[in-house]
């Protein structure tokens, strides 16, 4: 820095002079010595003190001593303070810096120097406003200072004030000419500004002017990594990256961008490089993990993300990916526990609300999975994936009315969005819109082919509507053609028909659930039985009591929820299985696009759905002839009736109350009852039953596990409809397993759902000596109370029509003698036919395996067995 002293002219002595002779010469070492000389006599001068500082500086000393001293004899001296504020801003100290060229313009404000170099500190400090006040009074005082125009813009930039920095850079350009340096700025603040097209041209014009420089081809790089010309920005990133190859956040954005135009691995290659330049990169790590997740390879991402963590914990992203990997490896908790996290470090993160919704539902935690949906919703009130949220969660809480129009909404947004309508679909089927949500469900394939969940939820509602039976076929074939892969096919190995089996088990419902209740059993039978090796395949994460009374009866158990389909296709051929049984079909949790692909010789399906896969990987259905009767099997089936004398064997709660007497016997009316789920009954369910309660007079229908205000104000508006008045209605809670057993003490006798009739309900009503009146259909769904009652020899409880029904269910209420008879005798009767018979079960179970092997051993194709 230049400077004038204010203090008159120094001593002309002779050592004076000699001292600033040497320092003009360069001997730096004599001037000290000669200073230091003059500094210890009495009366030593500023000039000895300024003197001093400059030889010790130019010597590579500390001048700050020196310095200091000068500014104490000369203190009215505004050149002392700047030049000791220029020492200590050399040094870093920059607080102490700003308060000398404070004081030296106190003494004079027109101190320019001192003004300019303040600038430089509060800039320094991060008071870019400040700063920019400093340039604007230099440059007031003295406009021809052109050079400083550069750091005018680079403050107002720094200070948020993009577009006065724009106009700054542009008048520097102007004035000093056409600079690399000042483009380079202008085209930061013009992005800054939101002006991507101008920032790229200055950029470009960086790029014509140094063509090799680095920083300026990271830059336009960058510019077109925003403006989407990706394949521009990877050319001009690789080459940034050529002339330096450490170039840490060059690697981490031309990853973004390989990334972006699907090269994934690429990508994961420069964050490698990123973490080779700097393993302290929190970003280079997170990104990697996140590229990770989409790859499949969860636990590697966890152990980068951790290690972002580690660097930096409040990474809200890294927090969010980190539940997103937990959330694939099935811990829920665990992912919840780091959606919360990121929220907490950023409350504004809108895929860390959406994530932990989802997350909570997963968990059975709808009303807290609505809040956060509702937070998230008002970050962003028109994001369709966030109304998708909040619907799921509306649904889940029993208010599928309330879903529906924010998926309506959700669908305006998104009109492209298969999984929106497929979900809308799903709650309208809810409240008996059948048509439309078949509509739905159909447009939702179209828009998306390969959506496998789109054509099970059709498929599900198709097997329990009334509805063409055309077009469920035509929907299945849809299916097949669009999965199967018939080239991958597994064959026998070593097709020995005599040879132990190693029969595996795929289902979501290994926990408490009701097909849970046929399947203990069943295992437990075969699971004794020396020629078959049990494998169970669990696709869920839901583990309860039943999860590990079902693991224990499972030598070879396999968590599966996380494994793609080509995993668990290799998993399975891996442990060598002959026969894998679906226990799922086209309900929640299926595997069956991985059923697809054959990875056994033998497949059969069994239990878990009422109507036919549609699949031809699949040989087998296992049945009875009550349930697909012979005659209708080969035009409503792609799989082959494998016919045993009971399908199932079923296994009600050891903890179940003993029958009660017949109600109406102590009440003197009868109570109907119904303990189906709310989904099953429809407008014509309540309707046939409704008309049963007017040739019944006094009677009262007890409709179970209807607890939602919503389900019950619609049942109820459909038996007012059909004359029926609400105080013959009772409601009976959705409760646990024995409340809702003993509830069958209120009911004297069933009425069945229809068409789709009851299914684990019946064999439980049974159990607690409660019968069944059904409709007999010709589908497999609404014959399974038919099966039931058959096998416990109770046929006039079978009805043909609805007319039937009413007919034979009104007699059945008047003739309470034979009702209490035979409630005396339900459990008896469910005890001696073949659902309580797990040993007839098993022998029959095993034998059409079995047969089933033999067959293709001998190789004949799969054919109705029994």
């Amino acid at each position: 820095m230049k400077t004038s002293s204010s203090s008159a002219a120094p001593a002309s002595s002779p050592e004076l002079q000699a001292a600033a002779a040497a320092l003009a010469a360069g001997d730096h070492d004599a001037a000290i010595a000669q200073l230091r000389q003059l500094a210890d006599t009495a009366g030593a001068g500023p000039d000895v003190w300024r003197l001093l500082g400059e030889a010790v500086q130019a010597g590579g000393g500390d001048p700050l001593p020196a310095l200091q001293r000068w500014t104490q004899a000369d203190p009215g001296n505004p050149a002392a303070h700047a030049v000791l504020g220029q020492a200590l801003q050399d040094r870093g100290d920059l607080a102490a810096a700003g308060a000398c060229y404070r004081q030296a313009l106190t003494i004079d404000p027109s101190c320019l120097d001192a003004l300019i170099q303040l600038g430089s500190v509060e800039q320094g400090m991060g008071n870019a406003d400040v700063a920019a006040q400093c340039y604007e009074l230099a440059l007031q005082a003295r406009p021809a200072l052109h050079d400083l125009y550069p750091s005018l813009a680079s403050a107002l930039h720094a200070a948020g004030r993009h577009e006065e920095a724009t106009a700054a850079w542009s008048k520097a350009i102007r004035l000093l000419g056409d600079e690399p340096v000042l483009h380079y700025g202008r085209s930061e603040s013009l992005r800054a500004s939101g002006r991507l097209g101008e920032a790229l041209n200055a950029s470009e014009r960086v790029v014509k002017l140094v063509p090799d420089d680095p920083a300026a081809l990271v830059q336009l790089a960058s510019l077109q990594m925003a403006t989407r010309n990706l394949h521009a920005s990877a050319m001009n990133y690789g080459q940034a990256l050529l002339l330096d190859p450490d170039n840490l956040s060059a690697h981490i954005d031309f990853a973004v961008v390989l990334h972006d135009l699907g090269l994934t691995g690429e990508a994961i290659a420069h964050l490698h490089d990123a973490l080779r330049i700097d393993p302290q990169s929190w970003m280079a790590a997170g990104n990697l993990g996140a590229l990770l997740i989409e790859q499949g390879r969860h636990t590697d991402a966890l152990a980068w993300l951790r290690h972002a963590l580690d660097l930096r914990p409040d990474y809200a992203t890294a927090l969010n990916n980190m539940g997103t990997a937990l959330q694939a490896l099935g811990d829920n908790a665990g992912a919840v526990h780091y959606f919360r996290q990121s929220v907490e470090a950023d409350n504004g993160h809108i895929d860390a609300y959406r994530n932990l919704s989802i997350v909570l539902s997963r968990l059975g935690q709808h009303r807290e999975a609505l809040e956060f949906s509702a937070v998230a919703l008002s970050l962003a009130p028109e994001d369709p994936e966030l109304l998708l949220n909040l619907a799921n969660a509306q649904g889940a809480l029993g208010q599928p009315a309330r879903a529906i129009p924010n998926l309506r909404k959700a669908a305006r947004l998104n009109p492209r969005a298969a999984n929106i309508r497929s979900n809308l679909a799903h709650f309208l089927s809810q409240v008996g819109q059948t048509d439309e949500a078949i509509t739905l469900w159909r447009k939702a394939i179209q828009l998306e082919p390969g959506f496998a969940d789109a054509y099970s939820n059709l498929l599900f509602c198709l097997a329990h509507a009334n509805v063409d039976p055309t077009i469920a076929r035509q929907v299945r074939a849809g299916f097949a053609a669009q999965f199967e892969r018939r080239a991958a096919w597994a064959t026998p190995r070593q097709p020995d028909p005599a040879r132990r089996l190693n029969v595996g088990f795929v289902s979501g419902d290994f926990h408490e659930h009701a097909v849970a209740g046929f399947i203990e059993p069943a295992l437990r039978e075969l699971a004794q039985r020396p020629a078959l090796a049990l494998f169970a395949y669990y696709n869920n994460t839901i583990t309860d009591r039943k999860t590990a009374a079902l693991q224990a009866l499972v030598p070879n158990w396999r968590n599966v929820h996380s494994l793609s389909d080509d995993a668990l296709d290799e998993t399975i051929r891996r442990d060598g299985i002959d026969i894998l049984i679906d226990l799922s079909g086209h309900t929640g949790f299926n595997r069956l696009t991985m059923f697809a692909r054959k990875p056994a010789p033998l497949q059969a399906t069994w239990i878990g759905y009422p109507a036919s896969t549609g699949l031809h990987a699949i040989d087998y259905i296992i049945t009875d002839k009550t349930v697909i009767p012979p005659d209708t099997a080969a035009e409503e089936f792609t799989e082959h009736p494998a016919y045993l004398p009971a399908c199932v064997t079923y296994e009600p709660d050891a903890r179940a109350p003993e029958v009660t007497a017949l109600p109406a016997l102590e009440r003197g009316f009868v109570t109907f009852g119904s303990f189906n789920r709310a989904n099953k009954i429809d407008q014509a369910t309540v309707s046939a039953w409704a008309r049963v309660l007017q040739a019944v007079p006094g009677a009262q229908m007890f409709v179970a596990g209807i607890d939602r205000t919503e389900e019950q104000a619609r049942i109820a508006e459909w038996f007012a409809q059909a004359g029926i008045d609400s105080h013959r209605l009772r409601w009976g809670q959705r409760t646990g397993m024995l409340t809702y057993l003993a509830q069958h003490g209120e009911v004297d006798m069933c009425l069945d759902t229809l068409p789709y009739s009851g299914g684990t309900t019946t064999l439980n009503a049974a159990y607690m000596g409660v019968p069944t009146l059904t409709v007999c259909g010709t589908s497999m769904a609404t014959r399974s109370t038919a099966g039931a009652m058959a096998h416990m020899q109770l046929e006039q409880w079978i009805t043909h029509d609805v007319d039937d029904f009413v007919r034979r269910g009104t007699a059945l209420a008047q003739d309470t003698a034979a009702l209490a008879a035979l409630r005396a005798t339900m459990r008896r009767r469910f005890l001696q036919s073949g659902f309580g018979n797990p040993a007839l079960f098993g022998d029959s179970f095993e034998s059409a395996l079995r047969t089933m092997w033999q067959r293709c051993c001998a190789g004949q194709p799969p054919g109705v067995i029994g």
